[in-house]
């Protein structure tokens, strides 16, 4: 199997059941976790704008992205995931139900890897299915 072919079989027709952030974020799919540096909604932009001009707390917090990232993601909490696509670089896209949409880039510059899909939450250097280390290049864990 090919790496979008590991993602659509482990991920179509899942959700996220919990999340976590610190150093970096863990989706949990159930019997399925990804790890990522970083994700993007579409929908950051006016979440952080309305968050600066109506959330007081946000103008202290330390990691204010965090803040309208972790509302995405739970709003996407158990919607379907529909379909995932990867680009040329590897930027993950995940689809979900009622046509919303995560994007796990691959450009994260002070770090040694960007995402990895495996069954235990860990990072890729401990355990991975499929992973991608640096922009435009991906691994498949040939053991499993």
């Amino acid at each position: 199997m090919n790496a979008l072919e590991i993602l659509n079989d482990k991920l179509v027709g899942s959700f996220i059941y919990s999340f976590h952030i610190g150093d970096n974020w863990t989706l949990n799919f159930g019997d399925y976790y990804l790890s990522a540096q970083n994700l993007i909604s579409p929908d950051e932009e006016l979440l952080n704008g309305w968050l600066l001009a109506n959330y007081r707390s946000i103008e202290t917090a330390v990691d204010k992205d965090s803040v309208a990232k972790s509302t995405i993601v739970a709003a996407h909490m158990r919607k379907e995931v529909t379909n995932v696509t990867l680009d040329k670089a590897y930027n993950l896209t995940i689809y979900f139900e009622n046509d919303s949409e995560l994007v796990i880039p691959t450009n994260e510059d002070i770090v040694d890897w960007q995402w990895c899909l495996n069954e235990t939450g860990n990072d890729p250097y401990m355990d991975y299915l499929v992973a991608c280390f640096w922009e435009g290049e991906i691994a498949i864990n040939e053991a499993e």
